[in-house]
């Protein structure tokens, strides 16, 4: 019941939104284009690429102190 009731709320929210999908595309596009948005993926991408030597620094980590390695947790 609560799937068939969830599935029709979707249904509903996506045919009122398709009439305002091409604006929402050509704003995306217009600002994907900026300074400030190359910045920001630019960025991303930096921390994207940092993440696995974070995380094994955590695992690092994890190995010297129990309680970061849920042992002490229940």
């Amino acid at each position: 019941m609560l799937i068939r009731l969830l599935g029709g709320a979707v249904a509903s929210m996506l045919e009122n939104a398709a009439p305002y999908v091409p604006i929402i595309k050509a704003t995306a596009a217009g600002a994907e284009q900026t300074e400030i948005a190359k910045a920001i993926k630019e960025r991303i991408d930096k921390f994207s690429e940092s993440m696995p030597i974070f995380m094994k620094a955590l695992d690092e980590l994890r190995s010297l102190h129990p309680f970061i390695g849920g042992e002490l947790i229940r």
